[in-house]
């Protein structure tokens, strides 16, 4: 009968004595990952299913910023899509640390706030008592990417609360397109300050107005008429409205400016 000796070795036993070979040769050294411009495409042109899927997005991000409507307004003879609301808004800091930043925790840490409250426990947050206790509707940030999926050019204007001045943000998505070799780090976007006296006066509190240029979709006047419309918007939209109720609570509009040169909401 042969008998097998079963030895247990874990894992730093095993590769330590090479770490310290290595290291005595000086070979080691610490690098990272970097990233591909091309993976905003993964995330927003083809991680996000549809165009309608991406205006959910949107409209997920104006609710969670505490709007209490959202208007969006298509026109198909330009090719553009206008989304604008009159939430919370962005800081020039906001932008450049949450939304240009992939993968915030801020959600989250939003989320972490509601449920300490919700059990009684105190916050160390300041800002707790500006925040109410809705649940935020968007999780993965996708929001952002959602303009990729309509459109190939974005431009972000808005203004945060209790500050005069707003903020505009350029981004050409077509630099980040799949084919893109260029390093994520290497591709800029143009951000620029706005005065408050070249804000106009529709706008006298914080904002967040995003127009999308050279849409993909919604300007096939044969395929996207007035009934198409009605019927994307009862569809999509009308789950998020109180049925009870339909002239209170969070508000969606939509308007149509056809490529015939006609209107409608």
């Amino acid at each position: 009968m042969v008998k097998v000796r079963v030895f247990c070795i874990s894992l730093t036993q095993l590769i330590y004595p090479i770490l310290v070979l290595i290291r005595m040769k000086g070979g080691i050294s610490l690098t990272q990952f970097s990233a591909m411009a091309r993976i905003l495409s993964h995330l927003g042109d083809q991680l996000i299913s549809s165009s309608t899927v991406a205006i959910l997005e949107l409209i997920k991000n104006a609710y969670d910023a505490g709007s209490p409507s959202v208007k969006i307004s298509i026109d198909q003879a330009r090719r553009t899509l206008v989304i604008e609301d009159m939430g919370s808004g962005m800081s020039r800091e906001d932008i450049i640390n949450k939304y240009l930043v992939i993968g915030t925790t801020d959600r989250l840490d939003k989320k972490e706030r509601i449920k300490k409250r919700i059990n009684g426990e105190q916050s160390p947050e300041s800002n707790d008592k500006e925040e109410d206790n809705s649940v935020p509707l968007g999780e993965k940030g996708l929001g952002r990417f959602a303009t990729m999926k309509l459109g190939e050019k974005l431009v972000l204007f808005t203004r945060s609360k209790n500050q005069k001045d707003g903020s505009l943000l350029l981004v050409n998505w077509n630099k980040f397109s799949y084919s893109s070799k260029n390093k994520l780090e290497d591709v800029k976007v143009r951000l620029m300050k706005v005065y408050a006296n070249d804000i106009s006066n529709n706008y006298r509190d914080s904002f967040v107005k995003i127009k999308i240029y050279d849409i993909k979709d919604f300007c096939n006047i044969g395929e996207w008429n007035k009934k198409r419309f009605e019927d994307f918007y009862k569809k999509n939209f009308m789950k998020y409205i109180n049925p009870f109720q339909p002239s209170k609570g969070f508000q969606i509009t939509l308007e149509i400016h056809t490529a015939d040169q006609n209107f409608y909401r």
